[in-house]
């Protein structure tokens, strides 16, 4: 018999009792599939989603069954009077979208919101919460590419916030970068990431 997931597939012997009925076991490996970071490094790219895995043995139909891996905990960030979740399907961003992804554990809620709340006190802006994690976890591969534009993003401790802002009436507003990034320190004791367009902002 032939156990296969994607490209990964494992064999064992059956031997059947006398009612003609027996079973064996194989070692499932996931397809991770990996690719090297911008240092180099190879790393797997995270399973979560909806694993296939069939079996097959000469003379007999296919056996199907469906196993589903996620990060546990993850829960859709709420709206707030402080911030603007972006990224499409999400319409209405005076400064353009990426995806929507916007799971997270509650602790990354929390500093979400405490750093919206130093923004909106120190600028009267509402900051831009982009790419955090999909809802099970796993690889950022909203392309559904296997290589994921993120490197993190994962495990929903991380979050991206636009250098660029939101005016209470919907316009696109330019935040002092500097700022930005001291009242982000304040809230989280720590300077956050700095990447194209966005602080990129991490939980333990």
């Amino acid at each position: 018999m032939t156990a296969k997931t994607g490209p990964t597939s494992q064999q064992c012997t059956v031997q059947p009792n006398t009612q003609g009925v027996g079973s064996c076991t194989v070692p499932y490996f996931p397809d991770f599939r990996t690719f090297a970071n911008t240092s180099g490094q190879v790393i797997d790219t995270g399973l979560a989603g909806i694993e296939t895995v069939t079996a097959i043995a000469a003379g007999f139909p296919a056996a199907v069954t469906k196993i589903s891996a996620a990060v546990p905990g993850l829960q859709a960030l709420p709206t707030h009077l402080n911030y603007v979740l972006v990224g499409s399907p999400v319409s209405g961003d005076p400064c353009g979208s990426a995806t929507l992804d916007h799971a997270g554990v509650t602790q990354l809620h929390q500093t979400i919101v405490d750093i919206a709340n130093a923004v909106r006190n120190a600028t009267g802006g509402l900051i831009r919460v982009n790419d955090m994690s999909l809802v099970s976890g796993g690889t950022f591969d909203f392309e559904n590419t296997w290589r994921p534009p993120h490197f993190g993003h994962r495990r929903g401790r991380e979050v991206d916030l636009g250098f660029r802002g939101v005016t209470t009436g919907g316009a696109c507003l330019n935040f002092n970068v500097t700022q930005l990034r001291n009242l982000i320190r304040q809230v989280t004791g720590v300077f956050p990431g700095v990447e194209a367009d966005h602080y990129h902002v991490r939980v333990p």
